[in-house]
């Protein structure tokens, strides 16, 4: 698959300044591509599109490394809503994900995807540039 990735990390609230943080784009080994980075407090974000019949499937992580923790996290499309809602981290590596499906648009899709810890206030903010 031929495709650029872009990954972004906000590490500041959003009325400051954005900051590109070093994260690690790549083309995944099973298909897909991936975006990966630090968030603004110790917890890293781990996104991946990959394309099956028309469709493309989204999966999003954040591993705070603590249980019990409640994020809000939205992940669009060129803009357009994918997922929208609270997710909390679990198990032994203290994370969550999303997993969904959307259309594959015309054209660059351009995944943005972000999770707020609701207590904290910590920002994971990930962004992916597929090309078609």
């Amino acid at each position: 698959m031929n495709g650029k990735v872009l990954v972004g990390a906000l590490g500041l609230p959003m009325v400051a300044a954005i900051v590109l943080a070093g994260g690690s784009p790549a083309t995944a080994g099973g298909g897909g591509q991936v975006s990966a980075g630090n968030c603004s407090a110790s917890a890293d974000w781990y996104l991946r599109v990959s394309k099956d019949d028309g469709q493309l499937w989204v999966r999003y992580k954040v591993d705070s490394n603590k249980r019990g923790q409640t994020w809000a996290v939205s992940i669009k499309n060129n803009g357009n809503e994918v997922f929208a809602g609270d997710k909390v981290t679990k198990g032994p590596t203290g994370s969550f994900r999303v997993h969904e499906w959307t259309n594959d648009l015309a054209g660059t899709d351009v995944f943005e995807a972000t999770a707020t810890n609701a207590a904290s206030g910590a920002t994971c903010t990930g962004q992916l540039i597929l090309d078609k």
